[in-house]
C-alpha cells in the first residue's frame, strides 16, 4: 500500500510538472513580442527639416529581440518633410508600390520622387506627376504611402508596423 502511494505521488507530481511545462509552451507561443504594430521609431528633430520642404533622408532602426537575446536592428530610411509656411510634417518610405517595395530616391533638381525602376515620379506630398503619368494607363492614379507621423517634443516619430512589415 505504501509503495502504491508513492508511486501515485510520483505520477503526480510528473504529471503536474509537464502540465506545467505545457502552459508554459503555449503561453510562449501565444505571447506576442510583436512590438511593430505599436512602435513608435524616432526619426529626427523638426528643427533639421528644410523650411522650403525639400525631404530629408533619414535612418530608422528597430530594435529586436526574441525569447531569449537581442536580434539584430532592422535598418531602413524614410523621408521626412515639413510642409512649407506650417508645422506639418509628412513621412514616406522608401518605396512606392507597397506590394513591390520598388525603391524611390529623391531628385533635388526637379524636386520629386523618381521610381528606381518604373518611369514615374512623385512630387513632395507623393502624388504622381502628370508627366509619368502619360507613359502609362493614367485610369491607375499611383501615390507614396504616406507613413503615421507623430511630432513629440520637436522629434519627428513614424509608426514601425508601417515601415517594417
Amino acid at each position: 500500500m505504501i509503495l502504491l502511494a508513492k508511486k501515485l505521488s510520483a505520477v503526480m507530481v510528473l504529471a503536474s510538472l509537464l502540465v506545467m511545462g505545457m502552459l508554459l509552451c503555449v503561453a510562449f507561443l501565444t505571447s506576442s513580442r510583436d512590438v511593430r504594430t505599436t512602435t513608435w521609431l524616432p526619426v529626427v528633430d523638426v528643427s533639421q527639416l528644410p523650411a522650403d520642404g525639400t525631404p530629408l533622408e533619414a535612418k530608422v532602426s528597430l530594435k529586436r529581440f526574441d525569447a531569449w537575446m537581442r536580434m539584430p536592428d532592422v535598418t531602413d530610411k524614410v523621408f521626412v518633410r515639413k510642409q512649407p509656411g506650417s508645422q506639418q510634417v509628412l513621412a514616406f518610405p522608401p518605396w512606392h508600390h507597397s506590394d513591390f517595395r520598388i525603391p524611390i530616391r529623391y531628385e533635388v533638381a526637379c524636386q520629386q520622387f523618381v521610381s528606381t525602376c518604373w518611369n514615374v515620379a512623385f512630387d513632395a506630398n507623393g502624388n504622381e506627376t502628370p508627366s509619368t503619368a502619360c507613359l502609362r494607363d493614367s485610369s491607375v492614379k499611383l501615390r507614396l504611402n504616406e507613413l503615421p507621423v507623430r511630432v513629440l517634443e520637436g522629434r519627428v516619430w513614424v509608426l514601425a508596423s508601417d515601415l517594417f512589415n
